[in-house]
């Protein structure tokens, strides 16, 4: 825990000697002389506003800061002479859990910049994890807006807090809900991260739960609903952090209740309720293949689309455009459904324009990586290498801002990806060279997807990099190859445990049993078959605990010809 210079005791010293006096006012002058300097901020720039920040004991930074810091900014309120808001807002990052608060900042828009244009300099130069600003009524209520580098602000609402008197279990509680809205927006760029976000968003959540239970006379409707928004917003990324179908169910009934009912959102905040709602839905499609929440996420996000062509906002369309094409691959994926895929892809072409690529390159990057992986699995799925080959065009140019230097997981990341479309086209075509080509570029993603920062990513291009070993030694004579992809679908097994992710447990057993069909086939002998027939065996178990039946159903046939081969 870091110590607050804040928290120090007031009593006055003991007596000391005139020169230890001396000494420690020349020094305390200096630091107020350097401290002064400091908090002048850049010559000139509305971005050089003297702010606070808190560094803290989890790493949830992104790539430009330290792994071991979080930079939230508060910027003085508007409308607050006295800074009271302000210094509210500093007593929610006290030295709980590592957070101290540093020193203070003038009004955010001072100079003549909007603290929203600001706040998107913020985001866009990375200054900043988060940025915490508003301004104060005259009636003593405020709007507090929480801003983040990873996140669209359209698709956030701000805290309505009522005054003292209509709201008094808000203010009491103001503290936890300001650390719940600052855990649910900042990034988390590694797993390692993520799971420590989740971590303190489980602490921090339950007792700002709590406070949306108070009795009416505590909490004004308007400071009802946005602590509803809050709390929603909390509990989808919890759920989406780890996986949490519960708590991306609660997160679904808040955004529904947001959307119509006694807790109805005003009328220009519903397109970011139906944006939520369908990310909400879109989550937990991933963990419950069997619901209708994919289709959800899709209506939601188209109904979102509308409201926003129809208010004429250009960049609440293109984030809500990007959230559908989300949606509409996630379920084509899931369905086989090639018009989503397709209609996915069209979405986000119609993204990639110059204008991103100049003012937001990091998203233009990651829609070029999406639009890659689209196409890719057109091709994979119809069958097309035209697909294919159209794959990779996107998916290099993203490499062209998801630098190794800049962001070594984003890089290795489409480096994957790159590796998936090569294996496919040489699959497809029957192209040794391509399948060369994807192998390499499995190794070379390895080199940067690092096991103790991202182990599931590292253990997917683990098992990638079998499959195109498989595939290129089933075009070659030996077993060298083929013993290889045995080692890394074996290394792939040692993040997918079955107890934390038994989908891909499942998916690489089903894999190591293809291999074993090959390497009996090669001279392996029964022994092989065995275990490729007690690796199907297990596949097929675990989809049928899954209720995937499509993949169930492969596994079954996988088993019974291995089972032939043993009979032979």
């Amino acid at each position: 825990m870091i110590e607050d210079p804040l928290d120090a005791d007031d009593e006055a010293p003991p007596p000391r000697r005139r020169w230890l006096i001396i000494t420690v006012l020349g020094v305390l002058a200096f630091g107020i002389a350097v401290a002064t300097l400091s908090l002048r901020g850049g010559p000139g720039g509305a971005l050089g506003c003297d702010v606070q920040e808190w560094a803290a004991r989890v790493g949830l930074s992104g790539p430009r800061h330290d792994p071991s810091q979080v930079i939230v900014l508060v910027a003085a309120f508007a409308d607050d002479p006295a800074g009271a808001m302000q210094q509210r807002l500093l007593g929610a990052f006290d030295n709980s859990r590592g957070l101290r608060p540093l020193r203070t900042c003038r009004v955010l828009g001072a100079s003549g910049v909007a603290p929203r244009d600001a706040a998107a300099a913020l985001r866009q130069q990375r200054r900043a994890d988060a940025l915490l600003w508003g301004e104060v009524q005259p009636d003593g209520e405020a709007i507090i807006w929480v801003s983040a580098t990873a996140e669209p602000p359209a698709t956030w609402s701000p805290l309505r807090l009522g005054t003292l008197a209509a709201a008094p279990a808000l203010h009491a509680g103001l503290a936890e809900v300001a650390r719940v809205m600052v855990l649910s927006s900042i990034p988390a760029p590694d797993e390692r991260a993520q799971r420590t976000l989740a971590e303190a968003l489980a602490e921090r959540l339950p007792p700002v739960e709590r406070i949306l239970t108070a009795p009416l006379a505590e909490l004004d409707p308007a400071s009802r609903r946005s602590l509803a928004w809050v709390v929603a917003n909390g509990a989808a990324r919890l759920g989406e952090l780890r996986g949490d179908a519960v708590q991306l169910r609660r997160a679904v009934g808040l955004y529904l209740q947001l959307r119509s009912g006694p807790l109805a959102a005003a009328p220009a905040d519903l397109q970011a309720v139906q944006v939520s709602l369908g990310r909400a839905y879109l989550a937990l499609s991933a963990l419950d293949g069997t619901s209708n929440a994919g289709v959800d996420a899709i209506t939601a996000l188209r109904a979102a689309l509308t409201a926003a062509e129809r208010q004429g906002s250009t960049i609440a369309t293109i984030q809500v455009r990007e959230a559908l094409a989300d949606a509409l691959l996630a379920a084509g994926l899931r369905q086989g459904s090639l018009a989503g895929i397709e209609e996915a892809a069209g979405l986000y072409r119609a993204a990639l324009t110059p204008e991103l690529r100049q003012t937001a390159p990091a998203r233009w990057g990651e829609m070029q990586m999406r639009l890659g992986t689209a196409l890719a699995e057109l091709g994979t799925r119809s069958k097309d290498p035209t697909q294919l080959e159209a794959a990779l065009p996107p998916l290099l140019a993203a490499l062209e801002v998801r630098t190794r230097e800049a962001d070594p997981l984003a890089w290795a990341a489409t480096q994957n990806r790159i590796g998936r479309a090569l294996l496919a086209l040489g699959e497809a075509r029957d192209d040794k060279a391509r399948l060369e080509e994807a192998v390499a570029t499995f190794r070379l993603a390895l080199r940067d997807a690092a096991r103790d920062r991202a182990p599931l990513a590292w253990a997917e291009t683990q098992y990638d990099l079998g499959r195109a070993l498989m595939a290129l030694g089933q075009r070659e004579t030996g077993m060298a190859l083929l013993n290889e992809a045995e080692g890394t679908f074996n290394n792939a097994l040692l993040v997918r445990r079955r107890e934390q992710v038994p989908a891909l447990w499942a998916e690489t057993r089903e894999a190591l049993a293809r291999l074993g069909l090959d390497l009996a086939a090669r001279g392996g002998g029964k022994t092989r078959l065995v275990q490729a027939r007690a690796d199907a065996e297990a596949a097929r178990d675990e989809y049928r605990r899954l209720r995937n039946a499509t993949a169930a159903q492969r596994a079954e046939q996988l088993r019974d010809r291995i089972s032939l081969e043993i009979e032979l």
